[in-house]
């Protein structure tokens, strides 16, 4: 039986708050100091999330940090937000994201991500199952006038990291 995890799933992936690139989202154009300040904040929440480091979250977004995953409010907070990083570097230690070509356009961040890694520690109340996944995703974060990310909206499928592991899903019973 699948515990409380979808829920918590949806917000560990998260993060795809990524670095690289130096598009300004526009068609080849030079980068604006704007775009590389907001690439630079992405390219810090992206160290966050591979080495669980909170204080790098917490120095690059702002205390009432909201969090979406497929459209649900999942933190409204930093320290909620931290809590699902906490979750997910528990479940799986040697979790990582990668990033892919993000862009700016106006105050806001764009970034494809791939995140990997074995669930080899406890995922809420689930035991490990010792296998491995691949999950693909995209991130849209926002940011503020000051360069600090105000809110974040992940995109990625939790069944199939789910299913990875070896989780299965119930049809239910028919009347």
């Amino acid at each position: 039986m699948m515990k409380p995890i979808l829920g918590m799933a949806a917000a560990g992936l998260l993060l795809a708050a990524c670095a690289g690139g130096g598009a300004d989202g526009d068609t080849g154009g030079e980068s604006s100091a704007r775009d590389q300040q907001l690439l630079a904040v992405n390219a810090q929440l992206f160290e966050a999330w591979n080495n669980n480091n909170t204080e790098i979250l917490y120095a690059n977004s702002v205390e009432n940090f909201e969090r979406f995953s497929n459209g649900v409010l999942e933190a409204n907070n930093q320290a909620e937000y931290a809590g699902f990083m906490a979750v997910f570097h528990t479940a799986i230690p040697d979790f990582s994201i990668t990033a892919s070509d993000p862009f700016v356009r106006g105050d806001q961040t764009y970034t494809r991500w791939t995140a990997t890694g074995t669930n080899t520690g406890m995922f809420n109340e689930n035991p490990p199952t010792g296998k491995s996944s691949v999950t693909h995703g995209f991130t849209i974060m926002t940011y503020n006038a000051e360069g600090k990310a105000i809110k974040e909206e992940a995109f990625f499928d939790n069944l199939g990291y789910l299913t990875a592991w070896g989780y299965t899903v119930t049809p239910p019973a028919t009347p």
